[in-house]
Formats: structure tokens, C-alpha cells, sequence
């Protein structure tokens, strides 16, 4: 990130729930994400206000490659696996990628996508640089702005996946946000708790 300065922080408690629904022509999930606003607001790493999330994947394997969409509606732009902005919002968006994994070998994959982010009416963000950014963004010059257009965002993402088991999986992962321009690098490490601890038969 373009930053010469650094912040620290609770960020916001979140529950989620999703529906999935498994298919071989086509995959769907949805899922809904709640977030508490246990963030400062004075650092930026809350709106001060419940935040809602509600995203939508579509997916088909066409045998090694696997394209998806994913769309969304939400009170704030929503961080990614590999992003996380350096700002909080508040004012209605929709979030789009479009993407596609391909499988390499057995447990190992690489994948990409573009990302849009695309603001509905008026919207405040909240700097987590406190203003104290190098570049020419709203969240590197002010500490709260307000505007229409403040959270329109276009970039990409791509990643390598290692998936050795259907418990674990581990990501690493870079993102380019070509708006704000800001590089971002991210690794996930993944449990699937549920099949952990469900009994075998």
C-alpha cells in the first residue's frame, strides 16, 4: 500500500452463514455476512454501524479448469482473501468477480479473477491511515470523506492453491487494485472445522 503510516487496532466481530448447493451442472452458494461494529471508527477500522453482506457464487467444472461469478450486495466494500483495504465504508454497493481456477496436478491449483466494486448512491469512508497516506485517494488525504463515487473500484487477483486434503486447504495470493493503486500480498491457511470433527463411519 501506497502508506507512510501504520495503524493498530480491534477490527469488526463478523458471523456468517452459507447455503450451499452442490451441483454437477452448476454450483451454488450463497452466503450472508453480519458484521458487529467493535472497530474504532476514529481509526478507521469501523462505520460505527452494523454491516451487512449478502454474496452469490456460481461455478462449473469443465474438467480441469472451473470458471465462477460471485455478486454481492453490502452496506460496505467487503476486504478479499488477499485485500485488505485500508479504509472502512458506509453506503449501499455491489461487488462482481469473475474468475476461474485451473488444477495443475492432484491438491494443486492456480487460479485468477478481475474484481469490480461498484458504489449505489452516496457513500463515507473512514482512513485507516488517519489522512497520513502518501498518494492522492480520499482515505490517504482525510480521515472521513463523503461522496458518490468514493468506493468505485476495478482490479485483479491470482493465486496458487495446495488443497491436501479436503480439511486444509493453503493460499497465497496478490492483488492490484488499479483504482486506488495499491499491492496487496496475502496467505490463508483454511480448516474445514465441520469435517474435523465429524465422526467417521
Amino acid at each position: 500500500m501506497n502508506a507512510s503510516y501504520t495503524n493498530s487496532g480491534i477490527g469488526n466481530a463478523y458471523l456468517g452463514f452459507t447455503l450451499k448447493a452442490p451441483n454437477t451442472k452448476l454450483y451454488y452458494a450463497s452466503a450472508v455476512t453480519a458484521y458487529a461494529p467493535t472497530g474504532s471508527a476514529t481509526k478507521g477500522f469501523s462505520t460505527g454501524r452494523v454491516g451487512v453482506d449478502w454474496t452469490n457464487r456460481f461455478e462449473h467444472t469443465f474438467s480441469r479448469l472451473t470458471p465462477f461469478f460471485e455478486g454481492g450486495l453490502s452496506n460496505t466494500v467487503p476486504d478479499s482473501a488477499f485485500l485488505a483495504r485500508p479504509f472502512t465504508s458506509l453506503g449501499a454497493i455491489s461487488h462482481l468477480e469473475e474468475g476461474a481456477e485451473y488444477k495443475l496436478v492432484k491438491h494443486f491449483y492456480v487460479g485468477g479473477s478481475g474484481y469490480q466494486i461498484v458504489p449505489l448512491g452516496s457513500q463515507k469512508v473512514f482512513s485507516k491511515l488517519s489522512g497520513k497516506g502518501k498518494g492522492k485517494n480520499p482515505f490517504d488525504t482525510s480521515t472521513v470523506s463523503t461522496g458518490n463515487d468514493l468506493t468505485r473500484e476495478n482490479g485483479f487477483s491470482t493465486w496458487v492453491e495446495l488443497e491436501p486434503s479436503s480439511i486444509a486447504r493453503i493460499e497465497l495470493g496478490y492483488t492490484r487494485s488499479m483504482t486506488f493503486d495499491l499491492n496487496s500480498f496475502g496467505f490463508n491457511l483454511r480448516m474445514n472445522v465441520g469435517k474435523l470433527l465429524r465422526p467417521k463411519h
